[in-house]
């Protein structure tokens, strides 16, 4: 007993200057840290309204608070309102005005050693909606004009329409779904793009789809020119003809082939598909476009557009 006893002795007082130091030197690091003054800071903290599952809406109330915090100099100094965060729970709540006392217990931080005091306001006041959706149609935005000479004829969207999400009472604010502007400055041709969309209130959000296609159609600028045409018999059977002979067209050509249309138009065609002829039948007339003009007018009109059978006379 009296040797074991020698041992821990023997251990403790080894090094002893040592380890006085070091003893001397905790004590100090201790007294030095708890000496600190208990300070006050008031900060200016973000506001979070949790709606959890509650289908609900705050259309007014506070963004922001003020948090009187506590704690060592040192570490009160060194904070910033980023840290804190006033969490404001709305589950429980029912639509309309409802009074809310703040308490330190929904301040979200983990500064240790800091503690809220105070808060301002004690109470808030928060107007809450419940939450209801819409469907709104996609209005594209557009910005420039195209080029002279052309002319945006056509815009499709897809989808065309988006669900759009907020408060109910607002509803009858949201009327479209717009498009982030689309440059069509000085086109000559047709585009296809994918742009994000939102809706004309700021009250509502779109929930989906959150981007749509859009499919612009630019043309170059078309004169109506008319003339008169003599149709022309395809593969007609024998002892028939038709009338009338002649039709007038209306072909709405570009100004670049105009000059091209003139000296080369078009042919109006009659063909006889088979079948027993019988007077007065329909025979649909086609247009059959010179290789220069192919596919560069697309709209025109025949009047009128048919022929009808008749036998061909004889001598």
């Amino acid at each position: 007993m009296h040797r074991w006893f020698r041992r821990v002795v023997a251990a403790v007082t080894r090094n002893g200057s040592l380890k006085l130091v070091a003893l001397v030197v905790a004590v100090g690091l201790w007294w030095g840290v708890n000496r600190q003054n208990v300070v006050e800071r008031i900060l200016d903290v973000p506001v979070q309204y949790q709606v959890g599952n509650a289908r609900m809406v705050v259309l007014r109330g506070p963004q922001r608070a003020q948090l009187t915090v506590q704690g060592p100099a040192s570490v009160v100094r060194a904070l910033t309102p980023d840290q804190f965060l006033l969490s404001i729970a709305l589950d429980r709540f029912e639509p309309g005005a409802r009074i809310v006392h703040l308490a330190p217990d929904m301040v979200q931080h983990r500064v240790p050693r800091i503690r809220v005091s105070r808060i301002r306001p004690a109470q808030v006041t928060l107007v809450l909606d419940a939450l209801t959706t819409k469907s709104v149609p996609v209005q594209p935005q557009f910005v420039g004009t195209p080029a002279p000479g052309y002319r945006l004829t056509q815009v499709t969207t897809e989808p065309t329409t988006v669900t759009a999400e907020g408060p109910a009472s607002l509803v009858d604010r949201v009327h479209a779904a717009l498009t982030e502007p689309i440059n069509i400055h000085m086109r000559t041709q047709s585009l296809q793009t994918t742009v994000q969309v939102g809706v004309d209130s700021p009250e509502w959000r779109v929930v989906e789809p959150r981007a749509v296609r859009v499919v612009v159609q630019i043309e170059e600028v078309t004169e109506a020119v008319r003339l008169r045409l003599a149709v022309e018999a395809v593969d007609f059977p024998a002892g028939w003809t038709f009338t009338p002979r002649q039709v007038e067209g209306t072909f709405w050509v570009p100004r670049s082939k105009q000059a091209l249309f003139e000296s080369d138009p078009p042919q109006v065609v009659a063909r006889w598909t088979g079948g027993t002829p019988q007077r007065g039948q329909a025979v649909t007339l086609t247009v059959e476009w010179p290789e220069a003009l192919r596919g560069t007018i697309a709209r025109w009109r025949l009047q009128p557009d048919i022929v009808r059978l008749v036998p061909r006379w004889r001598k």
